[in-house]
């Protein structure tokens, strides 16, 4: 891998930790949103497969989650 490709992948981990702490709180009672820009109800099949990410991203604010 190269310079070039672990900027890209650095970047996409950005964007999507970007997306998911947008998506930690929602309209519906505070609770996570699945899809922060579409629909703002919480879903538990999404909420399932964001987790996956929440627990990768290192980010505090969504570990603690």
């Amino acid at each position: 891998m190269n310079h070039q490709d672990k900027s890209l992948i650095e970047q996409a981990k950005e964007a999507a930790v970007q997306v998911l702490l947008h998506n930690a709180s929602g309209p519906c009672r505070g609770l996570p949103r699945t899809a922060g820009w579409g629909y703002p109800e919480p879903y538990t099949r999404d909420l399932m497969i964001a987790s996956l990410g929440y627990c990768v991203s290192g980010e505090p604010r969504l570990m603690d989650g």
